[in-house]
């Protein structure tokens, strides 16, 4: 004899045909990601990069950084989708984003880079937020935190789970 189940067991619902008339969402559009440039690439275009924007590079202040790395990130999006230069500009936006302080525009500089290329966008996220999470004053800070917490998920996610743990003890530090 088996015992009567504590719950209702409830049988699944027949799907309902669907409507001939209704219309029906486009097919999502996949646009493949570009490899990563190699190193021979990457060392020519740096170098351009470097003479180009010499001036930008050479000032260390905050604003200065910030004005460079907005200004790199539209150099990016006007580069062709797989090309080296837009690698570079998107690359070095993130970084001048960071020497400013400002992890959301470095934030934007990563999703159009693992937009574009086969990167680890979350892990680059994680190693940005470890570099970039304690800000000027407290408000920054919090700011920075908030913006890293979906990064833990995104992490998790993908089973990146060092990492995960890695920003979470730092998110965990700051909050006290």
């Amino acid at each position: 004899v088996e015992p009567e189940p504590a719950i209702a067991q409830v049988k699944p619902a027949d799907p309902k045909p669907a409507d001939p008339n209704m219309p029906t969402a486009p097919p999502a559009v996949i646009i493949p990601r570009a490899a990563i440039p190699d190193a021979q690439q990457l060392a020519k275009t740096r170098k351009l990069f470097r003479d180009l924007f010499s001036k930008e590079l050479a000032s260390r202040e905050i604003q200065s950084r910030l004005a460079l790395a907005r200004k790199l990130i539209d150099e990016g999006a006007k580069c062709p989708d797989q090309s080296v230069d837009k690698y570079v500009l998107l690359a070095a936006a993130r970084q001048a984003a960071l020497e400013g302080h400002d992890l959301q525009l470095s934030f934007s500089a990563i999703d159009a880079l693992a937009a574009a290329f086969e990167v680890d966008g979350p892990e680059i996220k994680a190693q940005a937020a470890e570099k970039g999470l304690r800000g000027d004053s407290v408000a920054q800070t919090w700011d920075n935190c908030r913006l890293a917490m979906p990064v833990v998920d995104e992490l998790v996610a993908d089973e990146d789970y060092p990492a995960a743990i890695k920003l979470s003890v730092q998110l965990q530090q700051l909050a006290a």
